[in-house]
């Protein structure tokens, strides 16, 4: 057997994985050990938000062990969710966000100088995530996240469309939003989320589902975790 040791000392703890595979074998499953320690991040839970001194391990991307279809039901909601720590924010999602091919806004192209976004759907519930480096020395975070949901609910021909607002309860410039929109007759639940560093970059995150996922959706903005640099 080859073996490989990843450790970290945290808060006077030693945390420690150790990944390894039959020698003959080791290189051809070294992407996969990989992948699975990438995983590997200390989690503090109790509170919604942890800020830069609570935690600092957020190094990577995590890119779980793909299982077998057959083993997950759909609407298994005891099997774990994905972490996905993104350009200094972290979040829970029942499928790992996928990278988009996206372009800055229609008329901020000079404004915007880094734009990126994630997606993922699993059945009716809809995650989208986007971060911008921009030169802009102010962001009106209400309109940010109002512009962002409205321009997802008219690409899919929703109509009347209501959010109400709400300030987290932190030490962060950020903002909540809940409601609803009509698609075909039905009513989309829809909660987001807007963090502002003030130094020329913001996070939004947007999830939409029926009312069946709002208890999904309230995981995915309370499991919001923040260590910008």
């Amino acid at each position: 057997m080859t073996f490989y040791n990843v450790s970290l000392v945290n808060k006077n703890y030693t945390y420690a994985i150790t990944a390894g595979a039959e020698e003959s074998k080791f290189e051809k499953e070294k992407q996969t050990l990989d992948q699975s320690v990438r995983t590997f991040v200390i989690e503090e839970y109790g509170t919604s938000i942890i800020s830069q001194d609570e935690n600092s391990n957020f190094q990577s991307d995590n890119v779980p062990i793909k299982k077998e279809k057959k083993e997950v039901k759909a609407k298994d909601t005891n099997r774990p969710w994905f972490r996905n720590s993104l350009l200094g924010i972290s979040f829970e999602t029942p499928d790992k966000l996928e990278e988009q091919s996206a372009k800055p806004p229609s008329g901020y192209e000079d404004y915007i100088t880094k734009f990126k976004t994630y997606f993922s759907k699993e059945s009716d519930l809809i995650v989208f995530f986007m971060y911008a480096e921009s030169k802009f020395d102010t962001y009106d975070k209400e309109a940010g996240l109002n512009g962002a949901i409205s321009n997802m609910v008219n690409s899919m021909n929703g109509t009347d469309l209501v959010l109400k607002y709400s300030e987290p309860k932190n030490n962060y410039d950020d903002l909540r939003c809940s409601g609803s929109y009509k698609l075909q007759g039905s009513e989309v639940q829809v909660k987001g989320y807007v963090y502002w560093n003030g130094k020329g970059k913001f996070f939004l995150l947007t999830t939409m589902g029926d009312k069946k996922d709002l208890k999904s959706m309230d995981k995915i903005i309370e499991s919001l975790r923040i260590n910008i640099p």
